[in-house]
């Protein structure tokens, strides 16, 4: 099943914390957390639903070819399952992540190699994260701390998000939101840096 431009779903319930969406094994999943944490799954065009885990504040997914990465935030802890169908028996994993805010996650077929790539926002620091395995347990650099927002205290920059252009191998694009502190004022905007631990 594929969605249509200008074709619109009822989930419910409608009020959620964080939610996600994903094409897999020909099917449109949706992931989001109820306004009780639970985070749920649900597939379109069906009133059928799972809970996969409660306490929890965020969640992102990124599909795979027999499964569906799915990342999700517990406390101040980033945890990862692969996703196969409702009801199934699913085994979770801390991905090494354990000060978070909230984070963000990319996957990157064209580096050398291919790399899962997690951006990590504590508060004050954006560090990131890369790995040749969805679960981050075998990382190709150190954690990276990219930017620092205790340097510069007359503005705030939160909620990265990170991109990665089809064709580049090297480098990815952090999209950001940043508050002035003084007049409270939101803009947004990004940077680049280069994904540690891969070829060019």
């Amino acid at each position: 099943m594929t969605i249509a431009v200008d074709t619109y779903f009822t989930v419910v319930p409608s009020n959620f914390l964080s939610k996600a969406h994903v094409t897999y094994a020909g099917q449109e999943y949706f992931f989001y957390i109820t306004t009780l944490g639970q985070l749920r799954v649900q597939v379109f065009g069906s009133s059928l639903s799972y809970t996969i885990a409660t306490n929890v504040k965020q969640v992102q997914v990124l599909p795979a070819s027999d499964h569906v990465n799915v990342y999700y935030l517990i406390g101040r802890t980033v945890y990862y399952v692969a996703f196969k169908q409702l009801g199934s028996g699913l085994s979770p994993v801390s991905t090494g992540v354990t000060d978070a805010q909230n984070f963000s996650v990319f996957y990157n077929q064209n580096t050398a190699p291919p790399c899962y790539i997690l951006m990590n926002d504590d508060g004050v620091h954006h560090i990131l994260f890369v790995a040749v395995d969805a679960a981050f347990q075998t990382l190709l650099a150190a954690p990276l701390q990219i930017y620092n927002n205790a340097i510069d205290q007359t503005f705030y920059v939160f909620g990265p998000r990170i991109v990665v252009h089809p064709q580049d191998s090297t480098r990815l694009t952090v999209l950001i939101s940043r508050q002035t502190i003084a007049t409270g004022a939101i803009e947004v905007g990004m940077y680049e840096t280069l994904i540690p631990g891969v070829g060019s």
